[in-house]
């Protein structure tokens, strides 16, 4: 039961059925109703047909309103009333239902409102009872509080999922680098071990052709000694058919065929010992490959899911990259000590060629082709006795190399056992047994300072190769190339 119903009854009377907030600026239309000129204006401009009252849908063909002075002062003083009230106090007081007197007191043991003579019985008599508004003072301070900290923890939540957020989109645009790196490297190794397959078969292929033919001509020549001793036999079978007189008819000439015959020594078959010393070669590489397969397999299994892991904190070690040289003077080189540093270019992979009369030396090509642009690199030759570096033609990838001459596509400069450099100038740099050149040498070191980082820069627009010394900067051989639109890739050989 409500004591003051008017007063609820005049907010509501005071109130826009539009905007449902006290009027302001209110006016009257033709059936009656007050609305805010505001609200009214609003509703019927969205309408765009006839308009009707919002409240009782009777048509209101000519639009037209007017001013309700009149309510406009009684919603003045509603306000001013309102502000009037004490804070927390209820616009509507509530009775007791069961004493129909006003609730001015609060039980905190049963946590509920109580009037006057609810204090009195014998229900509340042992309670705590306080003042409503001292209740609503108190417990209104620990809502604040609690509201205070529940914002605080909001927002910490807030932070710290947000913080989440970014982590969690660091990461995956790591783990995505990463997934990408991964794809390229796979694909470059993929690509040289491919390439190294091509070459070793097609270096079998030979071997085989060059067995079945030693085969073949042996063969043949025992057909050939077979034949003239099939001859031979039927010719003496013959013989011994032969009368007395006839018998001994050219009996010297017989003898003197078959006495070379059994002077004759049969040969097994004779490959040549070059023959089997390649052969030799690849039974060698299976121990060194399996070696460098299982390095390899100790490090991609040794990343995030492997028992050995490196993450985080740790180093991962890369087997260094290692070029079998099978011959008289070495069994292995690695071009570790040879350190390289690229600028422009991503480190190249290589591709292995070994000649034939090579025993002391070795050329590599990178797997990276070249065909426009600048690219510069920098190749730490340091105090090995012989090396060379440069640029190759692609096309030049897979055959057997033992000249280094510009004219069929090598652009590079040397280093000699005698301590001379040369450049690959017309006739060349011999990759012999012992290499040698038969051009004038490179004056670039008056003072003897033998140069230990080669910097070779590549304009390939402008047909430029440059070597320069990466140290002081000094110019040492510049080639006027012709690329033609060929593509060109680095190269490097060394040896003992």
């Amino acid at each position: 039961m409500a004591v003051e119903g008017p007063v609820q009854n005049l907010c509501e009377e005071t109130t826009c059925p539009i905007c449902l907030e006290y009027f302001t600026d209110p006016v009257i239309i033709e059936c009656g109703h007050n609305f805010c000129q505001t609200c009214i204006t609003e509703t019927w401009g969205k309408s765009g047909g006839d308009a009707s009252c919002p409240q009782c849908r009777e048509p209101c063909q000519q639009r037209n309103f007017r001013p309700n002075r009149q309510l406009a002062s009684i919603v003045e003083i509603v306000k001013k009333f309102s502000l009037q009230m004490p804070k927390g106090v209820d616009a509507v007081v509530k009775v007791c239902e069961r004493h129909q007197e006003p609730l001015k007191l609060f039980c905190e043991d049963d946590q509920a409102p109580i009037c006057v003579v609810c204090d009195k019985s014998k229900d509340h008599r042992e309670h705590k009872v306080i003042p409503k508004e001292e209740a609503f003072e108190e417990y209104q301070s620990k809502i604040l509080r609690h509201l205070e900290f529940l914002n605080k923890q909001r927002e910490e939540i807030l932070s710290s999922k947000l913080k989440g957020e970014t982590e969690s989109q660091n990461l995956l645009k790591r783990t995505d680098m990463e997934r990408r790196e991964i794809v390229a490297d796979f694909k470059q190794l993929h690509q040289f071990l491919e390439e190294q397959e091509r070459l070793l078969l097609a270096q079998l292929k030979e071997l085989d052709n060059e067995i079945k033919s030693c085969g073949d001509q042996h063969i043949a020549k025992l057909l050939k000694e077979m034949s003239s001793i099939d001859d031979l036999i039927k010719e003496l079978e013959e013989k011994q058919k032969q009368p007395v007189t006839e018998f001994l008819q050219n009996m010297r000439s017989i003898l003197e065929r078959c006495n070379e015959n059994e002077n004759k020594t049969i040969y097994a078959i004779a490959f040549p010992p070059g023959l089997k010393e390649q052969i030799d070669k690849f039974s060698k590489m299976h121990p060194f490959l399996e070696k460098e397969t299982k390095k390899f397999k100790d490090v991609v299994l040794s990343g995030p899911q492997g028992k050995k892991g490196t993450f985080p904190g740790e180093e991962m070690v890369i087997p260094n990259l290692v070029l079998a040289v099978y011959g008289q003077a070495t069994t292995q080189a690695t071009f570790h000590s040879m350190g390289f540093s690229f600028a422009n270019m991503q480190q190249p992979q290589y591709h292995l060629g070994l000649s034939d009369n090579i025993s002391c030396c070795a050329y590599v090509m990178g797997v990276e082709r070249i065909t426009s642009g600048t690219h510069s690199w920098i190749v730490n030759v340091g105090d090995e006795k012989f090396w060379a570096v440069g640029v190759v033609m692609e096309s030049l990838r897979g055959h057997n190399i033992v000249n280094l001459n510009d004219g069929i596509g090598i652009w590079a400069i040397a280093r000699i056992s005698t301590g001379a450099y040369y450049a690959s100038t017309p006739p060349g740099i011999s990759l012999g047994s012992s290499p040698s050149a038969s051009t004038l040498p490179l004056m670039f070191n008056p003072r003897g300072i033998q140069p230990k980082r080669i910097r070779v820069l590549v304009v390939y627009e402008a047909g430029l190769v440059i070597f320069r010394d990466a140290d002081s900067d000094n110019a040492l051989f510049t080639f006027n190339a012709l690329f033609s639109g060929e593509k060109i890739c680095s190269f490097l050989c060394m040896g003992k």
